[in-house]
């Protein structure tokens, strides 16, 4: 399992929440769970989107990090710079 992670700081975590909330039917549908979380201050969120293989969790990532995507989180609330990186499970 590959997981995206996303770190970005909010202007009003209860407002892009909500805003995010009405994306999500947009996102392509290849990850098979997603998580949000608020960091304990609200000014920031983390979103995880959790892949089975490597290749759609790496599409993903691109788009995620395309001028249009950003814009579009940027409109919703969240706040430059943005944070995305790829991590792979592995047994613990």
């Amino acid at each position: 399992m590959f997981t995206l992670f996303a770190h970005h700081e909010v202007r009003d975590f209860e407002a892009w929440l909500n805003a995010a909330r009405g994306h999500e039917h947009d996102e392509p549908s290849a990850y098979v769970e997603s998580h949000v979380y608020r960091t304990v201050d609200g000014k920031a969120a983390v979103v995880t989107h959790t892949f089975n293989d490597l290749e759609a969790a790496q599409q993903f990532k691109s788009m995620a990090e395309s001028a249009e995507f950003i814009a579009m989180v940027e409109q919703m609330g969240g706040k430059a710079p943005f944070t995305i990186w790829l991590a792979e499970e592995v047994d613990f």
